[in-house]
């Protein structure tokens, strides 16, 4: 049977699967877990997967093909290619798709029998569990008859029992002997215990000497310490050596135990001896009588005299009664076996049955075997059916539930004969699932233009439709032996389309006249010599040439044909589709080395299959076009495909005929080319060369001229570069593609058309009465060699166009201006010669007088007077406007004076008088005026905000009002307010208003808040009513100097205003910008509450001092410099919140440096005498150390709470971590003297890894050493556990020795 999927069990870690079946596309793989497609995997080659993450434990993975069966992968049409990998392709789409439905169906029908088969089986367990107890009940009663045989056995047991009084005699003497050997065995551990410990004074005293870690006793070498293992191996041997071989026995002794552990030493005979010793000389001679074999029958029997007669005529072996062993029946029990006749192996069945009697006798009438109930074992019965689970026996209703399960995911499968045996009912009346019905002949259906037919019938004869057949069987009757599969529908007797399958016979005759084509023509690189017949062809590859095989001659010979045969190679295609000069698969686009004309001259052939030519150059839907020299297929051609591109001719090869017997009918259209023509073409005057099919072209000569006549249509010279040249070899014309044409004259060009036009060369003469040259509209007449003026008509308006440089028009032949105008600029009117009119930016400028009628400017155009333009006159659109630029404008009147009014003057404005008063008048009436000591107002001044009184030459004092407040603003030298009295600023009036500021003559000056005077000048200074503050708004910085002589100090503060809490800066300095500064207080860099002391002078430093009250010397207590760097200059720096003025001991902690010993530091508690705690180490929240002392000793303690602790395992490796340790003996490179004891840090790791900080040959940043640590505390429960080991191991070796002491 075919593979057509694979099943796994995911473990949770394994991503990548394979699978073994072949597929045709990848779309028809499909994966499944636990029963569900899923998509999430990709393909790591063509035959695994690999799933995005692991499938997880004993989840059963499936990968199966699901082969397209809707639609053929490939459709012929008529004239199109038949490719072999087509034809494959579809045998295999049809080869596939029976595959599955087999394996779908078989494993359906397997499930079904398997189902059944595990329920027959469960029954025939059963009835074997029945058979299997009845056997059980036959065995027992076999017991009770051996019960009897084993009364007449030890009756016999007695008997021999006399016999081994004698040897018990024997073997007194024997223990005799092995007291001897006891004694000096004892002697010998003696001397072996007294050896150990001069060994181990010996050993553990000199300090030269080592553990042998080979666990060998050394004898003779005191340098090795044996370890504990070796002296008990050495102990033990020497004992077995003492009792087994110097103690002489007729009997070998047997040293049955001398482990440490049972505190003694087990001879093997001691016990029986002691029993022997004991007995009756009656006795003694019966055992005597017993044989050796006999006498271990009885070992360790306890039965009494009347036990014993029980036994009386057993015959049973002893080991048929070992069989009884631990039977606790009784004798009621054991009759119940009566008549059971099961052997032994039989009853050993029961072994550990637990049933009751009601239990077993569920299992009446089962006739199965022993190995049929094992079967059974540790199965369980399900009402699920899992197919991953070996242990479940699932029931009838899950094994029908899985079957149907099965053929739902498969649709179902049903096989009729034909079209007209359709079944009555819906194959799948459940859940119209879309059963699949397989039509062996659908041969005789008709189809109509939609999709559908109706044609088919059921048994019961009624109408079947079936619907969605593709557009290829669209208004077509099926073939007959065509086999069609459709679906089932949720409408009784309606089916759609699934599948369409291929006669065998078709099949068969397709794929022998592809097999036929392929034996009739090859490629290869050599001659085939087998399955060979006439016309067979062979395109051989090494010679690039078409052989056809002559079965007359049994030779190859070379293809002859009339024309010419190029065979083609391959080159890279620049366009899209290229990209190689091979077949590889992806590039469908090549050059060829021979191309020609058509495609249809092409014979091309891929692995064996001729390829169909294309009219047109893009990429056809099959076959191939042509487009210039590249072939272009339908599809990318096969990476290493066999192939040959032959390109055919259109010339003939002709051989040699006889003269003058090739006719013109003989010659092919377009035969005879250029090149066949070896001499001239000589032809008389009037012999014309004629050309068309009316002779409409013709070259001739008449005998005088030569004529080329063109009687029809145009006459066009067709070539890259034309020329017309004379008999002289000069050129009168000269034509080039996509350029220009010339017209010479004496081989000078005259004439030259451009894309622009034409271009002259020297001047253009149009002679003749009623001539003219004509320029069509916006053709040009250009002049210049920039095309700098041109001449034009647009169709509307005529231009002359100066490109480039002005245009000048002059008259008496150029002698005299008439008009300029210049590129951007003016234009120029003259009056013989002399410029009269001329344009520039602002308007026009006359030279002379300018006699107008009416001279009319709109709005904003200016009429301007002087050289400089100085006066202009104009209206803006709302105001008429005399604007004077330079000098005075002076507006002379006679008489009285000079006025100005409204319209018809029935007001003043504005009036002047000779010789008197400007006045300013409002409405009529005059509202301010000049007099002869000044100017006068006749009303209020009034100014709007920010319109200023400015008083002084350079407008020094100004008065105004902002729009807020008023302002008196003085610029240059003082503000002086003189008064003969006292001077105040009052808010609002004098009488009730509210004093701001008040100076006395000869008084004080007050400054008051609310009314309240706050700040008053004194004789001798100033006095503050309350508190001084400087700087009050946010960002402020105030600054405050204060001066003793002429030594200035400045006190500055900032504060930047944010909310919250405040940051500010006081800076303290020689000099009123801050840059000599002694030292600044601020918390701007560490926030809140925090206060920074700063030196900012380089190279100083901050410095705390204390003195008494008289002492002009302090003495510096704390000093930071500018590196950072604290200097504490006291031996004690108390820490706490207990301190008082002059307290030796004050503060909770006291951190003192001793004067007289300079390399100590002291911590002391100096506020709780009690207290032990010196330091507690936090790490986190948590305490993880202190340091604590009393009088005359000190602590480093770890934290050790068993509350803190979890996962506590006792340490049982102990010794074996201490042989890791390697102790030596050293000088720290910083001190030669001094002798220590200790480890390396990365030695101790591997024992303790705990008790080492750091990393073995670390350096840090600048390459020093950054050495590792040792914790030696750590090291303690180490030793702790390995001296308890030793103790326990010399405990032991104390109990041995006293053992063999007291024997």
């Amino acid at each position: 049977m075919a593979v057509t999927s694979n099943s796994y069990t995911g473990n949770g870690s394994t991503t990548l699967y394979s699978f073994t079946f072949p597929y045709i596309s990848t779309s028809d793989i499909k994966v499944t877990l636990d029963g569900t497609l899923t998509t999430q995997y990709s393909y790591a080659n063509a035959t695994q997967i690999q799933f995005t993450s692991a499938p997880g434990n004993n989840v059963a993975i499936k990968i199966f093909r699901e082969t397209e069966s809707d639609e053929n992968i490939a459709t012929f049409y008529p004239g199109s290619a038949i490719r072999a990998a087509d034809l494959n392709n579809n045998s295999l789409q049809n080869l596939y798709v029976s595959q599955e439905v087999i394996n779908e169906t078989d494993a359906a029908t397997a499930a079904a029998n398997t189902a059944t088969t595990t329920a027959t089986n469960a029954t025939n367990t059963a009835n074997t569990a029945t058979t299997t107890a009845n056997n059980a009940t036959t065995t027992a009663n076999s017991a009770v008859t051996t019960a009897n045989a084993a009364t007449a056995t030890a009756n016999t047991a007695s008997t021999n029992a006399t016999n081994a009084v004698n040897t018990a005699n024997s073997a007194a003497s024997s223990a005799a002997s092995a007291v001897s050997t006891a004694n000096a065995a004892s002697t010998t551990a003696n001397n072996t215990a007294s050896q150990f410990a001069s060994l181990q004074a010996s050993a553990w005293e000199s300090g030269a000497e080592t553990v042998d870690s080979t666990e060998t006793f050394h004898t003779s070498d005191d340098t090795k310490i044996a370890t504990s293992k070796a002296i008990e191996n050495r102990i033990d041997a020497k004992i077995d050596t003492a009792l087994t071989t110097d103690v002489v026995a007729d009997t070998a002794v047997v040293v049955s135990d001398n482990s440490p552990s049972s505190g003694q030493i087990k001879i093997g005979l001691d016990n029986k001896l002691v029993e022997l010793s004991t007995m009756t000389s009656a006795a003694a001679s019966a055992i005597a009588d017993l044989s050796h074999t006999e006498v271990q029958i009885l070992d360790g029997a306890t039965l009494s005299t009347g036990e014993l007669n029980k036994l009386d005529g057993v015959s049973s072996s002893t080991a048929e009664l070992n069989i009884l062993t631990g039977v606790t029946s009784t004798a009621g029990e054991l009759n119940i076996l009566d008549g059971v006749t099961a052997s032994t192996n039989e009853l050993n069945i029961l072994d550990g049955v637990t049933a009751t009697a009601a239990e077993i006798n569920k299992v009446d009438g089962l006739t199965s075997s022993t190995t049929d109930l094992n079967q059974l074992q540790g199965k369980t019965v399900t009402t699920s059916f899992n197919s991953s689970n070996t242990n479940d026996i699932p029931t009838s209703t899950a094994i029908n539930s899985h079957v149907v399960n099965l053929l739902n995911s498969l649709g179902g499968f049903v096989a009729i004969d034909d079209d007209q045996s359709f079944p009555n009912a819906n194959p799948d009346p459940s859940d119209n699932a879309g059963t699949v019905v397989s039509i062996a002949n659908a041969g005789g259906l008709v189809i109509d233009s939609g999709g559908s037919t109706t044609t088919g019938r059921t048994l019961g004869n009624s109408t079947v439709t079936i619907t969605g057949f593709p557009t290829s069987l669209r208004s077509q009757t099926l073939a007959a032996d065509l086999g069609l599969q459709v679906q089932t529908t949720s409408t009784l007797n309606t089916y759609t389309y699934h599948k369409l399958i291929a006669k065998e016979a078709d099949i068969n005759q397709l794929s022998n006249d592809v097999n036929d084509f392929a034996a009739r023509y090859r490629v290869g690189s050599s001659n085939p010599t087998t399955d060979l017949d006439s016309g067979d062809l062979f395109f051989n590859t090494t010679s690039g040439k078409m052989l056809v095989y002559d079965g007359t001659t049994s030779a190859w010979e070379e293809v002859q044909a009339i024309g010419s045969f190029n065979s083609n190679t391959l080159s890279t295609s620049g366009n899209t589709g290229g990209g190689a000069s091979s077949f590889n698969g992806t590039a469908y686009r090549f050059g060829l080395s021979a191309a020609p004309p058509l495609a249809q001259q092409i014979l091309c052939s891929i692995n064996g299959v001729i390829q169909k030519p294309n009219a047109g150059t893009s990429q056809p839907s099959e076959g191939f076009a042509l487009s210039g020299s590249e072939i272009i297929f339908s599809d990318p051609p096969p990476s290493g495909a066999d192939f040959f591109i032959i390109s055919i001719g259109t010339s003939v090869g002709i051989g040699t005929p006889s003269d003058n017997t090739v006719s013109t009918a003989k010659l092919q259209n377009l035969a005879v080319t250029g090149d066949k023509i070896a001499t001239n073409l000589d032809l008389a005057d009037n012999k014309k060369i004629r050309f068309g099919t009316g002779n409409d072209l013709e070259i001739y000569h008449d005998g005088t001229r030569n004529i080329i006549n063109a009687s029809n249509g145009n006459l066009n010279l067709i070539s890259d570069l034309t020329q017309l040249q004379t008999t002289g070899g000069e050129t009168a014309m000269k034509a080039t593609a996509n350029g220009a044409v010339e017209l010479r004259y004496d081989d000078s060009k005259k004439l030259e058309t451009t894309s622009g036009g034409i271009i002259v060369q020297g001047q253009v003469a149009v002679a003749g009465s009623g001539v003219s040259l004509s320029i069509q509209d916006s053709g040009k007449a250009v002049f210049g060699n920039g095309d700098d003026l041109q001449i034009y008509h647009s169709g509307t308006t005529n231009y002359i166009v100066a490109q480039s440089h002005n245009l000048h028009i002059d008259t008496n032949s150029g002698n005299e201006n008439a008009a300029k105008f210049f590129q951007n600029g003016a234009v120029e009117l003259y009056y013989d010669s002399s410029k009269k009119f001329n344009t520039n930016s602002a308007g026009v400028k006359v030279t002379g007088q300018l006699e107008a009628d009416e001279l009319y400017l709109r709005d904003n155009e200016k009429a301007y007077f002087g050289t400089g333009t100085d006066l202009q006159i104009f209206h803006d659109g709302s105001n008429s406007n005399i604007k004077n630029a330079t000098g005075w404008l002076n507006v002379s009147a006679g008489g009285n004076g000079f006025s100005v009014g409204n319209g018809d003057f029935s007001e003043n404005l504005f009036q002047a008088t000779n010789n008197g008063a400007v006045e300013l008048y409002y409405d009529g009436n005059r509202h301010a005026y000049t007099s002869s000591d000044g100017f006068r107002l006749d009303h209020n001044l009034r100014l709007e905000d920010n319109k200023q009184i400015r008083l002084g030459s350079g407008e020094d004092l100004q008065i105004y009002h902002n729009g807020t407040y008023s302002e008196i603003k003085n610029t240059t030298g003082g503000l002086y307010l003189e008064n003969t009295s006292e001077i105040g600023f009052i808010s609002g009036t004098y009488a009730s208003g509210e004093w701001i500021l008040k100076g006395t003559p000869n008084g004080a000056v007050d400054l008051f808040y609310d009314n309240v005077k706050k700040f008053e000048t004194t004789s001798t200074g100033v006095q503050i009513e309350d508190e001084l503050k400087v700087g009050a708004n946010d960002n402020d910085v105030a600054k405050i100097e204060v001066r003793y002589s002429s030594v200035p100090a400045y006190i500055t503060n900032s504060y930047d205003g944010t909310s919250g809490e405040s940051t500010f800066s006081t800076n303290i300095a020689r000099t009123s910008d801050g840059s000599a500064s002694w030292g600044s207080f601020n918390n701007s860099s560490y926030g809140a509450g925090a206060i920074q002391l700063l030196s900012t002078t380089s190279g100083s430093s901050v410095n705390f001092q204390t003195a008494a009250a008289t002492n002009t010397n302090p003495t510096n207590r704390l000093r930071i410099n500018e590196s950072g760097v604290v200097q504490v200059m006291s031996e004690r720096l108390t820490l706490g919140t207990s301190l008082t003025a002059g307290g030796a001991n004050d503060g909770n902690f006291c951190i003192e440096f001793s004067s007289a010993s300079r390399n100590a530091v002291k911590l002391r508690d100096t506020h709780n005498a009690g207290s032990t705690t010196y330091m507690v180490l936090v790490g986190g929240s948590a305490t993880v150390g202190s340091i604590t002392g009393t009088t005359g000793q000190a602590s480093f303690n770890n934290l050790s709470d068993y509350r803190s602790k979890e996962n506590d395992v006792e340490i049982t490796d102990g010794i074996t971590k201490l042989k890791l340790l390697r102790p030596i003996r050293f000088n720290y490179k910083t001190d030669s003297s001094t002798i220590c004891d200790g480890f390396f840090a990365h030695e101790v790791t591997p024992a303790v890894p705990s008790a080492v900080t750091g990393v073995k040959d670390a350096v840090d940043s600048e390459g020093k050493i950054d050495p590792q640590m040792l914790d030696a505390s750590k090291l303690v429960p180490l030793l702790t556990a390995a001296l308890k080991e030793a103790i326990t191991k010399i405990e032991t070796l104390e109990t041995k020795v006293a053992a063999l002491e007291a024997k």
